[in-house]
């Protein structure tokens, strides 16, 4: 080194000049090494760059070829000496500086690992708390369901929201449909009435079928027709029991010949298409605004259709033909069964009745004239909407069905008192209120079949013929009960009964007239009537007094 700068301090007046410049460049690197000493590795890239560019220039101050005194040497030594100190605090502040990073790098790296290994972690939390734990839930309850070899509908329960939870609700909803159609069959083979399993129906199916009624309609006899027969809604009908329509003017026709579905998923469009469809307008009147035909068929034979109707437009698509199509195969057959049946036995009990009013000749067409009495009752009440958790059509139907049986029972009455011309002894009148308890247990009886029950069927037959001498006040017989413990049906069948007994002749007594009848009806208000019934007569009074004339003339 010292030889490299001979040449360059060999003359005094280029050494003098250059000294001051090299002590200039020394103060510099002194300046640069205190910088680094007091700030350590702050802008060590930099700092270091800036060094090494003035180590550069200094070294580069050196390269003449000029002779020198020797007592500069020291001087440039010192500058050298001082220089390669500076270079080496900076290369050793890097080294610090890049130890220093590796350190926050592998800090980081080991965080890294350890959020990997904690969130691979919480990853097997969730599969064990989110699937595994609810596929264990799901095939235990399986399982159970399976070993009980029951076909009954219970929920099976998965935690969570999650995909397995979604499936267990699908899995749900199907297996609920099954029990549904398993119970209506199960309710079918049991010969339960058709009302009844009707009544099943319109409860069961509503969570997986939009609708707010029900309504069935069969074809005639002479396939002509197709005649409304039953209807169940969350509101009052308007298109009742017995509506009809001719096939060839009804778009049913084309349901029936083709033994397919129909879906009407906008009624008020169609009655603009087709305005002279009564029916449509019956419909659109109760609120109905969509609805969904299938045909009821036994044997491949269509017999009529079901309807299924919502208060909503567009309630209805192709996903629902198949589970309303298996509970239309099921409603057919019911139907087919329960009417065979239930017109068998009504056959048989009426004729019965007929019987029992052949013994009484004084009663006449007693038990036609009262059942048309209590119809019409039935229907005003329906009409001003009294009892409207009770009456329905079918309820309608069964009181002109089962009223003439009311005193069925009287068959177990000996003729000498049952057509004794003149007034009952005591004696004989306990005799005579014994029908009512006969007649009760005669219905029975029959009902309760072991090949068949038709108890429910025969539920309102029983409560007349046990129940229609009680009167409101709780002074009739057999049970003496008072106001609304008498059943319905025994309340309304009494009033046609009492009127229907006024207005005929008796051995012991004339007949009134209709206003001498109707004012005794209104003086036992409360007394022996249902005040609400007589009050709903009484708002009727001009159509009850043509159906009394009708009945006296026509019968």
């Amino acid at each position: 080194m010292q030889k490299s700068y001979y040449a360059f301090f060999a003359e005094p007046a280029k050494q003098a000049k250059y000294k001051a410049e090299i002590e200039a460049k020394l103060d510099h690197v002194d300046e640069i090494r205190d910088r680094f000493i007091e700030h350590q590795i702050v802008g060590v890239e930099a700092i270091y760059n800036q060094f090494d560019l003035e180590y550069t220039k200094l070294k580069s101050a050196f390269r003449f070829n000029q002779n020198f005194e020797s007592e500069h040497i020291e001087t440039v030594n010192d500058l050298i000496e001082k220089a390669q100190f500076t270079n080496l605090i900076v290369k050793q502040t890097v080294v610090n500086e890049i130890r220093h990073f590796n350190a926050i790098i592998e800090y980081v790296s080991w965080m890294i690992i350890a959020g990997v290994i904690t969130g691979i972690m919480g990853i097997l939390f969730i599969i064990r708390i989110d699937v595994l734990r609810p596929i264990r839930e799901f095939t235990a309850d399986l399982k159970k369901k399976t070993d009980s070899n029951a076909l009954e509908y219970t929920d099976i329960k998965i935690s969570g929201l999650n995909a397995l939870s979604e499936l267990a609700e699908h899995y749900n909803n199907y297996t609920h449909k099954i029990s549904v159609i398993n119970d209506l069959n199960d309710r079918i083979y049991a010969q339960n009435g058709f009302d009844e399993v009707l009544q099943y129906v319109f409860y069961a199916c509503k969570p997986f079928i939009p609708y707010n009624r029900i309504g069935i309609a069969i074809i005639s006899d002479d396939g002509k027709k197709i005649i409304a027969t039953r209807a169940k809604a969350d509101h009052p009908i308007l298109l009742g029991r017995n509506y009809q329509e001719y096939l060839s003017q009804s778009s049913l026709s084309d349901v029936i010949r083709n033994n397919e579905y129909r879906i009407l998923n906008d009624l008020s469009e169609y009655l603009q298409n087709k305005p002279h469809s009564e029916s449509t307008r019956l419909i659109l009147a109760e609120g109905l605004r969509s609805s969904i035909t299938i045909p009821l068929s036994v044997e491949n034979k269509v017999v009529g259709v079901i309807f299924f109707s919502s208060v909503e437009k567009n309630a209805y698509n192709i996903s629902h033909i198949h589970f309303l199509s298996n509970i239309a195969n099921a409603l057919a057959i019911s139907f087919e069964k329960s009417f065979v049946y239930d017109e068998l036995i009504l056959a048989s009990v009426k004729g019965f009745a007929g019987i029992v009013e052949s013994k009484d000749h004084a009663t006449g067409n007693h038990i036609e004239r009262m059942s048309q009495y209590a119809r019409y009752i039935c229907e005003i009440l329906y009409e001003d909407k009294y009892f409207i958790q009770e009456i329905d059509e079918n309820f309608i139907e069964l009181i002109y069905k089962f009223s003439p049986l009311h005193d069925i029972g009287k068959v177990g009455i000996v003729d000498s008192v049952l057509n004794k011309p003149s007034k009952l002894t005591e004696q004989e009148f306990e005799i005579m209120k014994a029908h009512t308890s006969i007649g009760y247990n005669i219905l029975r009886d029959m009902s309760a079949s072991k090949f068949f029950n038709r108890t429910a069927f025969f539920k309102i037959a029983m409560d007349i013929t046990c129940y229609h001498h009680e009167k409101f006040d709780g002074t009739g017989y057999p049970e003496g009960l008072i106001g609304k413990h008498i059943p319905l049906a025994a309340r309304i069948v009494a009033l046609a009964d009492v009127f229907d007994a006024l207005t005929s002749e008796r051995p012991y007594k004339s007949a009134f007239s209709y206003e001498e009848a109707l004012t005794i009806i209104e003086e036992g208000k409360g007394k022996h009537f249902d005040p609400d019934i007589v009050n709903c007569l009484l708002h009727h009074e001009s159509g009850f007094k043509n159906l009394y004339r009708k009945m006296k003339y026509d019968l």
